[in-house]
């Protein structure tokens, strides 16, 4: 029996130390950021990215033409491409080299169904927005019907998927001051890690659980989308660097090595809105649903097409602009921009009362 215990133990040992050998033997993942044209300050959170991404684990080039180097020949050198990238006409004037080709973007749709990794960064879900096979690609997100009120402190929640890129952070941490994205296109393959709680008492809240993170899978590519970090300070906050760090390494080969720091965990978020805190005896919450009853689902009008010349046009006629008198989702048939009154309520939980007076409802729009 001894002799055996021994044998296990020196087997353990062995495979404890060929596995800290592995580890250090392990390549670093190769990222290529593809940038050069945004709208954003796309060079300061370039040179950030390569700041705060551990050298050691992550080899990071970039491209400012991708006009030049998004080729499959070149592509095929990286494990993971990280978009920091938006088509402007501003953009194309000043650096012809930025702009994709036909033949650059089936370069990039091919990498990624052929098993690349995808990282896509904050605002970049709002480029190409006539190219729906790219929306499809990374998931939607800010596909011209997104909005965000003034950037502000908030916190992000873990959902309740089981992720390797969640796996060990907090149920939830304070980030910066940052652009909180509201309304982005979801797809109904998207797996959404991360939301944040967009506050109805602050400019376009919606009251609602807001994407943050989600990932998905285009072809055999995985897709990781992250929609924070507006700029360099924004970056800076310890759980939008260790989110990026694991859906880098969770793109570019499906695993997440990189541990929790330990600050984050000691910065867990206390609960903050009363959705969070537990019901008390006697009340509860009502969810629901209003869907479409129609056979088939009503497109919606267009009431600004983009390049026309109205107040504003770059920012108002950048893209198509709906009618959202009726919005229904193709796939739920779930309705949008719907207010439900419930008939004199006999009670109202505390925590959730509002003042009296006159309720406004806005929404963001161009007009001619």
């Amino acid at each position: 029996m001894k002799r055996l215990v021994l044998i296990s133990f020196v087997a353990a040992a062995a495979l404890v130390v060929s596995s800290a050998a592995s580890n250090q033997d392990a390549k670093p993942i190769k990222l290529l950021i593809i940038t050069g044209d945004h709208g954003h300050d796309w060079k300061a959170t370039t040179a950030y990215f390569k700041e705060f991404l551990p050298k050691d684990r992550i080899d990071v080039d970039v491209t400012e033409t991708p006009g030049k180097d998004l080729t499959p020949d070149n592509l095929k050198k990286y494990d993971v491409l990280l978009l920091n990238y938006r088509d402007t006409p501003k953009g194309a004037k000043e650096s012809p080299d930025s702009v994709w080709s036909p033949e650059n973007k089936q370069a990039f749709l091919g990498a990624v169904r052929g098993g690349k990794g995808l990282v896509v960064y904050h605002h970049t879900s709002s480029a190409f927005l006539e190219w729906l096979e790219f929306e499809r690609c990374i998931g939607g997100g800010w596909r011209g019907q997104g909005y965000h009120g003034a950037k502000h402190q908030f916190t992000v929640k873990r959902t309740a998927v089981e992720h390797r890129i969640t796996k060990g952070l907090p149920k939830s941490f304070v980030h910066e001051v940052d652009e909180l994205y509201a309304n982005s296109v979801m797809f109904p393959e998207n797996v959404v890690l991360a939301t944040a709680y967009s506050d109805p008492n602050k400019e376009y809240g919606t009251g609602l659980d807001e994407a943050m993170i989600w990932v998905k899978h285009y072809g055999r590519g995985r897709v990781f989308v992250n929609a924070m970090g507006h700029d360099v300070a924004a970056m800076k906050g310890l759980g939008f660097q260790t989110l990026m760090i694991r859906g880098i390494e969770w793109a570019a080969s499906g695993l997440v090595t990189s541990s929790v720091p330990a600050k984050l965990l000691a910065s867990a978020a206390p609960r903050t809105t009363p959705e969070d805190k537990p019901q008390s005896s006697g009340w509860g919450t009502i969810k629901g649903r209003i869907v479409f009853a129609g056979n088939e689902v009503p497109r919606p009008q267009v009431l600004v097409k983009r390049g026309d010349q109205v107040k504003d046009s770059a920012c108002c006629a950048a893209s198509d602009i709906f009618s959202e008198e009726l919005v229904v989702n193709k796939e739920s048939r779930g309705i949008r921009w719907v207010v439900a009154y419930v008939n004199k309520p006999l009670l109202i939980h505390p925590d959730l009362a509002r003042a009296e007076g006159e309720v406004e409802l806005t929404v963001q729009a161009c007009s001619k």
